[in-house]
């Protein structure tokens, strides 16, 4: 079932961005801290869309599938790579 995905408070930080993330799934949500660095950022979306818009996707490929990861409260985007392989081309398609 998917998610809805709001993301507040962009900030700029040394070498990354990050947002304060509510996930809405099921009549429940979820918050998190996340971040998402220029590099990543350059490598997923090649600079194509804002910041935010390349997190939100990343978000989206975690919690709209069955079997939700376990993620901690505050976590780099990056940290998918390692619960879900597969980011990486998901991302590199669908973030352009």
């Amino acid at each position: 079932m998917p998610c809805d995905i709001e993301l507040s408070g962009e900030a700029e930080g040394c070498g990354h961005w990050s947002w304060a993330a509510s996930i809405y799934m099921g009549g429940r949500v979820k918050h998190h801290t996340v971040m998402l660095s220029f590099s990543d950022y350059d490598f997923w979306s090649r600079g194509t869309m804002p910041p935010g818009l390349v997190a939100e996707k990343a978000l989206h490929f975690a919690y709209d599938r069955d079997g939700k990861p376990a993620l901690p409260p505050s976590f780099d985007l990056a940290r998918l790579r390692v619960v879900l392989p597969g980011v990486d081309e998901w991302m590199r398609g669908k973030a352009r």
